[in-house]
């Protein structure tokens, strides 16, 4: 299972990490805000998703840090299954 911390730093920037609330979990599994400098996602979920949804919204700060917004959604959600996918099939992430 993955380990979701209470903040990571991404770049210069320290994210908090929180649960989704009220009416964004029922629009959103995850958002990610580098003004707020937040990751929200909706921890009730069970893996695989939460997993994938929060490497999701740390590839979303990663490209907003790193690649100046670059990467599109698509792209975005193709490269948190991947590494998602990854980590567990290699054990960095315990499924």
């Amino acid at each position: 299972m993955i380990h979701i911390p209470k903040k990571v730093k991404i770049g210069p920037y320290e994210y908090a990490v929180k649960d989704l609330s009220g009416d964004e979990q029922a629009d959103f599994w995850g958002r990610h805000s580098l003004e707020d400098r937040e990751i929200r996602i909706k921890k009730s979920m069970g893996e695989p998703h939460l997993g994938i949804v929060y490497l999701h919204e740390v590839l979303h700060a990663i490209d907003e840090t790193h690649c100046g917004k670059s990467l599109g959604e698509e792209q975005i959600h193709s490269l948190s299954y991947g590494l998602y996918d990854f980590l567990t099939n290699n054990k960095i992430f315990d499924k």
